[in-house]
């Protein structure tokens, strides 16, 4: 067999969202670069390598992937940025748990109480509940989170819409479904998703996003449709218009931050995000504080994942197509 690749992957699902973690077959990490560094040399470098895992015909257009990595912290137990079929994502909690199951189950990473993992945003805490060896669930204390704005954008052919715009180690456009036809439902999923790059162009014309905690100028990633009630719902939209299966675990952290600015959640308070499959996230808010005079909030969601797949993925020298997208 010919191949100019032969690389070990192992998938999980955390609460019904895909994470392809990449476990070997390239070298190319550099000691002492932070996890952001050594993300955009991968991406300089060896790009390949996610279009072949993330796209058809290995994957597929709503898959996810996480590249662990040596962290460059001192204090931190394992480092990981994560790409999609589209590009790379510098914060994912799904991805978190699933790695975290992942690597826990399959004795790459001990099970302590907490585990400090670098990602490109920053150093989070991480804390798995393991059972006889298997990894129950796990709860992921996310970074700073504030809200940035409540804005009303005028929509092309829908009219005036309000959304926040959140940051809760992304940035987020946040959107009350009961606001838009269609219904928060999965027959909808297709006109939701075209509605939400729609409203996410129109506030990225209309905003300028500076992060206020760093002074760097800042982009929406991510929309999320949310559905107020018991339960609480949540359909999280990607750059590319593919949806998150899961409630998306940063997309619940930035919903705990929304509460927690409203005055809904105080610290140590929960509540149940649930996804359009009826999968389910906890979301938490463990402390508000002020930040520069910015009041910011510490959230965090804890879910299980499984593991569904070891892989090994070749290539072929003479296929022409190493990853596709239709």
């Amino acid at each position: 067999m010919r191949t100019e690749y032969l690389l070990d992957t192992i998938d999980t699902h955390t609460a019904g969202e895909p994470t392809r973690i990449l476990t070997g077959g390239v070298d190319w990490q550099s000691r002492g670069q932070t996890v952001k560094e050594q993300m955009e040399r991968f991406e300089a470098t060896h790009d390949d390598v996610r279009r072949m895992l993330m796209n058809e015909p290995r994957g597929h257009a709503d898959m996810f992937g996480a590249v662990p990595v040596e962290p460059s912290a001192p204090d931190a137990d394992l480092g990981v940025f994560y790409i999609t079929p589209y590009g790379y994502g510098d914060m994912c909690g799904h991805a978190n748990i699933g790695l975290v199951t992942a690597f826990i189950e399959t004795g790459r990473l001990s099970a302590d109480d907490t585990i400090r993992l670098e990602t490109p945003v920053d150093v989070i805490d991480v804390s798995p509940e393991v059972i006889d060896g298997r990894v129950e669930r796990v709860g992921m204390e996310n970074v700073e989170s504030f809200v940035f704005d409540q804005v009303t954008v005028d929509v092309a052919d829908l009219g005036p819409v309000t959304v926040e715009i959140v940051y809760s180690g992304i940035f987020f456009v946040m959107i009350d479904a009961s606001q838009l036809e269609p219904a928060l439902a999965r027959e909808n999923v297709d006109r939701l998703s075209e509605l939400a790059l729609r409203i996410r162009d129109t506030v990225t014309d209309a905003v300028d996003i500076v992060n206020p905690l760093t002074g760097e100028p800042a982009r929406v990633i991510d929309t999320q449709f949310y559905e107020r009630g018991d339960p609480e719902r949540s359909l999280v939209v990607y750059p590319d218009g593919s949806v998150d299966r899961s409630p998306c675990g940063t997309g619940t952290c930035a919903k705990a931050t929304l509460f927690a600015e409203w005055g809904e959640l105080d610290a140590g308070e929960s509540f149940v995000n649930h996804s359009l499959l009826g999968t389910e996230f906890e979301g938490r808010v463990v402390e508000r504080s002020e930040r520069d005079g910015l009041e910011v909030t510490t959230p965090a969601v804890a879910g299980s994942a499984h593991i569904v797949a070891k892989t090994t993925h070749t290539l072929d020298p003479t296929d022409p197509l190493v990853g596709f997208r239709v």
